[in-house]
C-alpha cells in the first residue's frame, strides 16, 4: 500500500484536474479503512489531503473532505490532522463557501471526527 500512496501523493501535483481528483478519491477510499488511516498519514498523504482542500476543483475539495475526514476518524491521527493546517479550509468548506452539499457534509464530518481528541476542542472552539 505505501507504494500506491506515494504514488497517488506524486499525481497529486498533476497539472490536470481530473488526475488531482480521482487521486484524491482514490486516497479517500483507502482511507474508509480504519485500520489504514495511521498508515496512510505515515506515507504523508495527509498534506497532500490538506492541500487539496483548497483546490480550486469543488470536486477535488470534497474527496479531499471525505479522505481527511476518514482519516480524523482514527484517534492517533485527530492532532495530526489540526497539526497539518486542515482546520482554515475545512471550516471554509462546512460553511458552504463552496455550494456544494456533498463537501459541505464530508467537511462537517471530519470537524466531528476532530472532537473526538480532547486536546483538539479548544483550538476547535477558538477557529473560524
Amino acid at each position: 500500500m505505501f507504494s500506491v500512496i506515494q504514488h497517488l501523493k506524486y499525481v497529486l501535483r498533476s497539472k490536470s484536474i481530473d488526475v488531482q481528483r480521482e487521486a484524491c478519491r482514490a486516497i479517500a477510499n483507502i482511507s474508509a479503512e480504519y485500520g489504514y488511516a495511521p498508515a496512510i498519514v505515515s506515507a504523508g498523504a495527509l498534506q497532500s489531503l490538506v492541500s487539496a482542500l483548497s483546490s480550486p476543483d469543488f470536486l477535488c475539495q470534497r474527496y479531499a473532505a471525505m479522505g481527511v475526514g476518514n482519516l480524523a476518524g482514527h484517534p492517533s491521527n485527530q492532532k495530526k490532522v489540526v497539526q497539518e493546517g486542515a482546520l482554515p479550509a475545512l471550516i471554509s468548506i462546512a460553511k458552504f463557501d463552496n455550494a456544494d452539499l456533498e463537501s459541505q457534509r464530508y467537511a462537517v464530518l471530519a470537524l466531528t471526527n476532530l472532537t473526538g481528541t480532547k486536546a483538539n476542542h479548544s483550538l476547535l472552539v477558538e477557529t473560524g
